[in-house]
């Protein structure tokens, strides 16, 4: 990702996505149940159940995330299991990377996970002009990696679904809604 794909995408740009879009991280049935969740120590990203009604802490990070980030997502993991609303409680770490310090901090804890995000550029073709140009779209098409098991869905940013697109003249339309990107 360029330095200027970087400054285009915000953290809460990967909230709203994921908001609407969880079922690519914790599986079809999965659901938010709240945004900014408050503890006494800090704000949830985000609280999910998924399909057998587990709740899962969901901490995002915009760029690489650090060991710190892994010990942010185990506070909240904690706070929600001390609270008792859920038997099982496990965390979700999604950014664009993680470093060393980070994975290692992953391996040494059961029930955490890692999802690395990546963001594409879009090519379009201008048809009024008949030429192609340089267009970047105002959101970005973001896909969400297992960093774990190396698989990848690909959702449209405009309909928000998971789509078996098509690449044509260095643009690529939505399998189901239609749209160029």
């Amino acid at each position: 990702m360029s330095d200027f794909e970087d400054q285009r995408l915000l953290e809460v740009d990967i909230h709203n996505f994921l908001e609407v879009k969880i079922e690519c991280l914790l599986g079809d049935g999965a659901r938010v149940i709240g945004r900014e969740y408050m503890l006494p120590f800090g704000r949830i990203d985000l609280l999910c159940q998924d399909r057998f009604g587990c709740t899962v802490v969901v901490e995002i990070k915009k760029g690489v995330a650090d060991r710190s980030a892994v010990g942010q997502l185990l506070s909240y993991v904690g706070a929600i299991r001390e609270s008792g609303d859920s038997a099982i409680v496990r965390g979700v770490l999604v950014a664009k990377d993680a470093d060393d310090g980070c994975r290692a901090a992953m391996k040494a804890v059961k029930g955490i996970s890692f999802f690395a995000y990546q963001t594409e550029l879009s090519f379009a073709f201008n048809e009024l002009t008949n030429q192609q140009s340089v267009v970047l779209d105002t959101e970005p098409e973001i896909l969400i990696q297992d960093s774990l098991v190396k698989t990848s869905k690909r959702y449209c940013m405009f309909c928000k679904r998971e789509t078996n697109g098509s690449s044509v003249d260095f643009s690529w339309r939505c399998g189901t809604c239609g749209n160029t990107i």
